[in-house]
């Protein structure tokens, strides 16, 4: 089976996952919740169902990760000023607190996985870029 690249690219996924979530389960958060924090950090006052798309997630499962972030009060959902139909996210202080700490185990992670690719990494992250636009993912 190691002859198959799809098959070398399922073992890494899982072995880089199964990494994260260990990461993240130290903080109590899933991989979504993760996104989505980051996400509300780098846009302030984004709509929900905007956070909805950028990570291709369902919306009833961004509902449960966006309850279980206010419950624990690193976010807050708000009335749009100029749509009340609409909620605009933005992190508390223990939210903005608590993205810096789990945001730099995640860059460990992420310079140990750059440091393991032999040879020209912007060559190799161009070369994912266009297996995911084969792939038809965004």
């Amino acid at each position: 089976m190691d002859r198959f690249v799809g098959y070398k690219i399922r073992r890494i996924k899982h072995a880089i996952i199964n990494e994260l979530n260990d990461i993240l389960r130290n903080f109590d958060l899933r991989i979504m919740d993760f996104a989505v924090l980051s996400i509300i950090e780098t846009n302030p006052g984004i709509f929900q169902n905007e956070i909805t798309r950028l990570v291709g997630a369902e919306p009833p499962a961004l509902v449960l990760s966006l309850d279980r972030l206010e419950k624990a009060n690193y976010l807050l959902r708000q009335l749009s000023p100029t749509d009340r139909r609409l909620r605009t996210l933005h992190l508390t202080p223990d939210g903005k607190k608590l993205i810096k700490k789990v945001t730099a185990k995640v860059e460990q992670q992420e310079r140990r996985i750059k440091q393991a690719v032999r040879g020209d990494l912007p060559q190799f992250v161009a070369g994912l870029d266009d297996l995911m636009r084969v792939y038809g993912i965004e």
